[in-house]
């Protein structure tokens, strides 16, 4: 009373009072009513209080790990395992090819061409290789002083009685290596038996595993035969050839198979696949399986034929202090199989068998003497740790950008970063990490925050 002169503020009695944390949260008119009840709107820019940044963070990790649980749980049951072995192949496909020839081993191959010329020069064969073409092999080899010779043909018959020279050889040159197949019984596969003059100790198993899609993609180190397979040994000839190349070399090694599913040989240790390692999930890892780690040549060894060997149409110093290993190469043999870099499985682009037991040979040696890695991936936890950060990150993506074309943009220079990033791991360490399962958590994360910040707003 007396100071009517004194400008008043009413509040109308019909509005609901604001709060102070709806006015700093949310970016609303200010109403002012005056004394005349006239309505002014009035906006203000209000700044993102540290209260609401640190909510809309907790929701992203929240989105974050529930993505990224999903994520594993539908990796951990198998679904994802096509996809991965796929960028898996197109990865071992897009490594740069420096990679040599390996020195230390020797290809000999046995050609239709061969087959002729056996037929010609009136040998009697059973199978690709008679007895007396083997027999001239040895016979020219042995002088030239190679260090170990394996025979990747089957040989489940003995030598015939007039090559008694052939049957010495087999039994008393302990560089020689010959090949036998364990039984399957699920394949109703009865096995082949090894050559009888060869004895035990050098006899190296044949058999591989290759994925449903038809790739080979494991190598079998080691394995228990069945009671009734006709081939007695546990060791495959890749590793029976590397082993004794190491001991002529003076390592003598004896390898050591560890609680924690690994077999150490000397110094190195080989990781062996389990159930769920890496890309495969729910895998029959039955026997001790490795990753081929295929050499990045054309050539993984230099190659002849067995006219060659046989006309004398070669160079010794080629046979010097190597493993040579003989096998076939026709087509009419069922002996070939599909590896990563079989594009096309409707045209011939297999490979035979002699090749893969050079390749685990040389993947053994490069390894042990020249320190190359063979193919790894990180544990379970580290695994399920870079699915989720990515997850995380696609979630603080989604918040700070807003449009929808430049979140797809930005969606499709981040998968394009983590290829990047999981291909350059690859090649250079050979370290296979998650590529799927983080592409999947990401856009999975961007897109439940996105939803979930429309909604909000609404």
């Amino acid at each position: 009373p007396g100071a009517s002169w004194l400008p008043v503020i009413c509040q109308n009695p019909a509005v609901t009072p604001l709060t102070w944390w709806q006015m700093r949260r949310n970016e609303e008119a200010n109403v002012l009513v005056t004394g005349q009840n006239q309505r002014i709107d009035k906006p203000i820019k209000s700044k993102v209080s540290r209260r609401t940044i640190r909510a809309l963070g907790r929701t992203v990790i929240l989105i974050s790990i529930a993505v990224a649980v999903a994520i594993c749980s539908f990796r951990h049951s198998g679904i994802l395992q096509p996809l991965e072995l796929q960028v898996f192949d197109q990865m071992m496909r897009m490594r740069s090819l420096n990679e040599k020839p390996d020195d230390r081993l020797l290809i000999i191959t046995v050609t239709e061409e061969d087959l002729k010329y056996q037929d010609q020069q009136g040998m009697q064969r059973q199978g690709s290789l008679s007895d007396a073409a083997l027999d001239q092999i040895l016979t020219k080899l042995e002088p030239l002083k190679p260090s170990i010779i394996g025979l990747d043909i089957y040989r489940d018959f003995p030598v015939q009685q007039e090559q008694v020279a052939l049957t010495e050889k087999l039994r008393e040159n302990e560089n020689f290596f010959a090949i036998c197949k364990h039984s399957d019984l699920q394949l109703k596969d009865a096995g082949t038996a090894p050559p009888p003059e060869v004895p035990r100790e050098r006899l190296g198993f044949s058999d591989v595993i290759t994925d449903n899609d038809g790739i080979l993609r494991r190598y079998l180190l080691y394995m228990s035969p069945n009671i009734d397979s006709p081939c007695p040994t546990e060791i495959s000839l890749g590793m029976q050839l590397a082993l004794r190349y190491l001991d002529k070399k003076g390592q003598n090694i004896t390898p050591e198979i560890s609680d924690d599913s690994r077999v150490q040989v000397g110094r190195i240790t080989l990781p062996i696949l389990t159930s769920h390692w890496g890309g495969y999930q729910r895998l029959d890892a039955g026997g001790y399986q490795i990753m081929l780690n295929y050499r990045r040549s054309r050539n993984i060894a230099k190659n002849m034929t067995l006219s060659q060997i046989l006309q004398g149409n070669f160079d010794p110093n080629l046979i010097k202090d190597r493993i040579v290993i003989i096998g076939t190469v026709i087509p009419d043999y069922p002996d070939n199989l599909y590896t990563p870099f079989s594009l096309n499985r409707l045209s011939d682009q297999s490979v035979r068998g002699v090749y893969i037991q050079a390749e685990m040979a040389s993947q053994i040696l490069s390894m042990y003497l020249d320190g190359r890695p063979t193919i790894n991936v990180f544990p379970t936890w580290l695994e399920t740790f870079w699915i989720w950060i990515w997850s995380l990150i696609g979630g603080g993506i989604a918040l700070y950008f807003k449009k929808s074309e430049v979140l797809v943009l930005i969606t499709g220079i981040l998968c394009c970063i983590i290829f990047t990033f999981c291909f350059g791991i690859f090649e250079v360490q050979s370290m296979w990490i998650p590529f799927i399962p983080v592409v999947l958590s990401t856009i999975g994360t961007i897109f439940i925050t996105v939803f979930i910040s429309k909604n909000k707003k609404k």
